[in-house]
């Protein structure tokens, strides 16, 4: 089974959970949790912090499978919110748009004081 980079969340359900920091990243995680529990959160997706741990070790390349799935969760997320990117005369609202670059926090500053 290949790796999966790409976790979603959002109307009520989530593909990770709170537990998963060192994976999503607090902020994923923490949304992740949020929306499994209930909380209205819009629907979003996390990359993973091992898929930006490739990224950098690789020097700039992406891993194997992680466009393919980063586009099918772009798709999902135009089907929630009933919008399409790239449409002018439909585009998402800006207030459902969240981007949040991760890095890998906990695996690069591990054994150093927090």
């Amino acid at each position: 089974m290949p790796a999966k980079y790409v976790y979603g969340f959002g109307g009520g359900s989530a593909e990770g959970n709170g537990s998963q920091k060192d994976l999503l990243g607090g902020k994923g995680a923490g949304l992740a949790e949020m929306s499994r529990i209930g909380i209205p959160v819009p629907p979003g997706f996390t990359i993973t912090t091992d898929a930006c741990s490739i990224y950098q070790e690789t020097e700039g390349r992406y891993p194997e499978g992680l466009e393919q799935e980063v586009e099918e969760h772009l798709q999902r997320l135009e089907e929630q919110l009933g919008q399409r990117f790239g449409d002018p005369q439909n585009p998402p609202k800006p207030t459902t748009i969240i981007l949040s670059p991760q890095n890998d926090y906990l695996k690069e500053f591990s054994g150093r004081g927090r």
